[in-house]
């Protein structure tokens, strides 16, 4: 689930169903994973571990790879990643169920260290010409044809992979300096503190920590003075975060180079959406010309702040405020119940994998609780390795609910590859695809938690939280998409070089799309607290990608009477083309973004206008 931005997002939920939420005595000690699932006893998994871990040392150690053994060296890496997946996940769940269990997390790091050495020298040995030649001549064999995309992409990608020193070269100099201007970000970020707020009752509220306090206090002047010091306490550290923005910039386009690519958004695009610079572009610059969209929600909201609570204006600390009714928490039982009528639309086959999750007599879900877990919400899985939920808690609230359904579309998605998949590693693919099967879920529990809404209020909350949804993924994504591709071509052009220029160059994207950023200069400094511009460049736009295909499934899951089938069906192919390709195959549709805009920018104003006829009636 989307990390950083998307936490400013689930605020809202958290803020709406805290003090419900805190009433659930429901106890979920039952809700455990059991690890019988993947070996019979930890010693047992020690032993054959051992044996693994010396298979692996043996099939590296043996560097010939030509036409006679090409198929058995590559069925062999697929069963040895498996086997290494079966290990690391085990022991992987074992250490963040108690963080305390540093003999877990120490073979949690070593196994994911082989499996990634392993894919590298996989990788490295299918680039080689004389093997990229032995594959063109053995095609026939039908054996091979399972392999054709793994073999494509080796092809396509040996224009863009270093010599073997080059590349040790990289990792010994450039790898460091990134990690060090990331650390640097995160530990700065983790110490600020802004000059305290004093409000009229003489509470002293620090505005980081108590923001969220600050930003629903009743007293206007107090939100104001909230928010205001909350932007300081990170301005004040402008100039070195841009220093070390601009620095990570550079660094990425001169990365992006050594890889034979133009610059680092090129490099981004190619890897993880599967798209040329040209097509994301022309989809960042067509958002914009459809901000119009998010205004006239962001007025909309406005109005009806102005109205409920008596406000001469409206500032963004505003949109904060407690408003109308809020969801009690719910059982769990209640909530699977929502979740699978929810999910109905996707097909019974699909329920039916869901219902098998939500099980806890099937050891697959962890929401147990307790001390001493990690905090992750997050699924697990791999063909021939049984899938998990982990949630390091489960409150019956709103937000839970959320999670749930967007990890456990992961996990359904992970087991139904692992029943279609003809090749392991074809389970893996582009982020964004994976995303967007999972917010398809959390768009449908929101859709009928509107459906099942008794009373006007509800609809008003329910429809709202859809909408806010949208504006978040749609426009927020936006926004930080353009700003980034934007970012990397000035810095490439010597056109930004320190904060000011930054901040003239997120303000000037950022007005396009809000009513509130005109006058309020501190939000210039907003790309401060975007996280994944330091920890993870070029990511966001990502999720703009993942709603839209999200929308437009949706749509289509109305619309198409054979919708579940064929969504199934794509689900469990998993991901031996390219994106755009199987979206075609399986669902007649592009990336295009003719095909996506439309629908759900649609649906993002429908939403508005339900909410507009809601308001009028009060």
């Amino acid at each position: 689930m989307r990390k950083g931005a998307y936490a400013s997002f689930l605020c809202f939920f958290v803020a709406i169903v805290t003090p419900a939420a805190a009433q659930q005595k429901e106890s979920f000690t039952d809700f455990h994973v059991d690890f019988t699932r993947f070996f019979p006893s930890l010693s047992e998994e020690q032993a054959s571990r051992q044996r693994l871990m010396d298979s692996v040392k043996t099939f590296q150690t043996d560097t010939v790879w030509n036409r006679n053994n090409l198929i058995a060296r590559l069925d062999r890496s697929e069963q040895l990643q498996v086997s290494l997946q079966r290990h690391y996940l085990y022991r992987k769940l074992a250490a963040w169920g108690n963080i305390k269990d540093s003999a877990a997390k120490a073979d949690m790091n070593q196994l994911s260290s082989s499996i990634g050495v392993l894919e590298t020298f996989v990788n490295n040995a299918l680039q080689r010409p004389a093997v990229i030649a032995a594959a063109a001549s053995v095609q026939d064999q039908t054996a091979l044809k399972k392999y054709d995309y793994r073999l494509r992409q080796a092809r396509e990608k040996a224009v863009h992979t270093p010599a073997v020193r080059d590349q040790e070269l990289i990792d010994k100099l450039v790898d460091p300096v990134l990690d060090g201007l990331i650390d640097r970000y995160d530990r700065l970020m983790d110490k600020v503190k802004g000059e305290p707020v004093i409000t009229p009752s003489g509470d002293t509220l620090e505005p980081v920590s108590k923001r969220s306090v600050l930003l629903k206090h009743p007293d206007a002047a107090v939100r104001a003075a909230g928010a205001r010091a909350y932007s300081r306490a990170y301005a004040q550290h402008g100039e070195l975060l841009a220093a070390t923005l601009i620095d990570i910039v550079r660094h990425g386009n001169n990365l992006a180079g050594v890889y034979n690519y133009v610059n680092a958004p090129q490099k981004a695009y190619a890897g993880r959406l599967q798209l040329t610079d040209t097509s994301v572009k022309a989809l960042l610059d067509e958002m914009m010309k459809h901000a119009a969209v998010v205004k006239d929600y962001q007025r909309l909201q406005a109005a009806q702040l102005m109205k409920q609570k008596g406000l001469t204006s409206v500032h963004s600390w505003d949109l904060s405020l407690p408003t109308g009714w809020n969801p009690p928490a719910q059982s769990f039982a209640s909530t699977r119940r929502t979740i699978l009528k929810a999910l109905s639309p996707l097909g019974k086959e699909y329920v039916s994998h869901y219902s098998w999750l939500l099980d806890p007599q099937q050891g697959a879900l962890d929401l147990s609780g307790g001390p001493n877990r990690q905090t992750e919400f997050t699924s697990l899985g791999y063909p021939g390795v049984p899938v998990s939920v982990y949630m390091k808690e489960y409150d019956g609230s709103l937000k839970a609910a959320l999670v749930l359904i967007h990890e456990g579309g992961h996990a359904i998605h992970r087991k139904l590859m692992g029943e279609g998949v003809t090749v392991p590693s074809y389970s893996r693919g582009p982020n964004f695809l994976f995303e967007s099967f999972a917010m398809l879920n959390q768009l449908l529990l929101l859709d009928e938690l509107i459906q099942q809404a008794a009373t006007r209020e509800e609809k008003i909350f329910y429809t709202k939280r859809l909408t806010d949804y949208l504006a978040f993924e749609l426009f927020t994504s936006a926004v930080e998409g353009t700003f980034e591709e934007q970012l990397y071509e000035g810095v490439a052009a010597g056109k930004i070089n320190n904060q000011q220029d930054i901040d003239s160059l997120y303000t000037g994207i950022a007005s396009a799309y809000s009513i509130y950023t005109a006058n309020e200069p501190e939000s210039s400094t907003e790309w401060i607290n975007k996280r994944l511009l330091f920890d993870d460049p070029l990511y966001n736009v990502n999720y703009l990608y993942a709603v839209l295909v999200a929308c437009k499934l949706l749509d289509m899951s109305h619309q198409d009477a054979r919708f579940a089938e064929k969504y199934v069906a794509m689900l469990r192919h998993g991901f031996d083309a390219p994106a755009n390709e199987l979206l075609q195959h399986y669902m007649g549709f592009s990336l295009d973004h003719g095909h996506l805009l439309n629908g759900a920018l649609r649906l993002m104003q429908d939403k508005t206008q339900a909410l507009r006829g809601y308001y009028d009636q009060q």
